[in-house]
């Protein structure tokens, strides 16, 4: 997966990413920071991947701060805690997936503004979240 993004990140052009069906976790997350950090990318589907833990969540989002992704789809992981972001920006953020995953508790989503589709379906939501 390094070799992949290491070679993908001069690229200004791509724009939608889906690698979902996969089996990396942080090690691959990791491999990816440079090409978020630096790509127009406005479509990330990272979806069924067991090994996505929280950790990948959390590298995932500080790698897309400030940048702009519009929809970031993270469903059916391994993901317990979705606190990164409170922590980090995602300005241009309208659709966030978090579907199948075992999230107990959102954090604000105020300074999301533009925001317009939330999916929180099968998760471990409380009356607290």
């Amino acid at each position: 997966m390094s070799h992949l993004f290491k070679n993908l990140t001069r690229s200004v052009s791509l724009t939608d990413v889906c690698i979902s069906h996969n089996d990396f976790g942080v090690g691959g997350i990791q491999s990816m920071v440079s090409f978020l950090k630096y790509s127009p990318i406005h479509l990330l589907s990272i979806g069924e991947n067991d090994n996505f833990n929280t950790e990948c969540f959390d590298l995932l989002v500080s790698g897309l701060h400030g940048g702009s992704i519009e929809h970031l789809h993270v469903e059916y992981c391994s993901i317990e805690d979705v606190m990164a972001l409170e922590r980090y920006s995602l300005p241009e953020l309208r659709t966030l997936i978090l579907e199948h995953n075992s999230i107990r508790q959102i954090p604000s989503l105020e300074e999301y503004t533009s925001l317009e589709r939330l999916y929180l379906n099968n998760n471990v939501i409380g009356e607290e979240g």
